[in-house]
């Protein structure tokens, strides 16, 4: 029996269309609030660049919604036009961050201060 040869990539189960424009207002407040001092835009977030600055942001975002807000990584990876893998993984780099590096662990802090106020709001 002769091999099959694939002719076209396997399918990705992610969003293509994922913009500013199609998330909804709580995941962009969010996004907002973790890009607020840098010189990030919400489509860079969204992009597929693998800056450390802008990971760095998209990272705490993703982190932000799997296990502050509960949902799946299913669901924050389509956000993010990524796989569910993808926001594992940077579930797992936030908890490190979070325990070792300081700087990011006082960054974080003050983004989850201020999702606090907005809530209580």
């Amino acid at each position: 029996m002769p091999l099959r040869i694939r002719t076209k990539p396997p399918k990705r189960i992610v969003n293509k269309s994922s913009t500013s424009e199609n998330l909804p207002e709580k995941v962009r407040r969010l996004i907002e609030l973790c890009i607020k001092d840098k010189m990030i835009t919400v489509n860079e977030i969204l992009s597929p660049t693998r800056m450390h600055y802008i990971s760095e942001c998209r990272f705490m975002a993703m982190y932000v919604l799997v296990v502050n807000e509960g949902l799946s990584t299913v669901q924050v990876g389509s956000l993010f036009n990524r796989d569910h893998s993808s926001v594992i993984h940077a579930r797992e780099t936030v908890r490190g961050w979070i325990e070792f590096d300081k700087p990011f662990r006082i960054r974080f802090e003050k983004v989850l201060s201020e999702i606090n106020l907005l809530d209580n709001q």
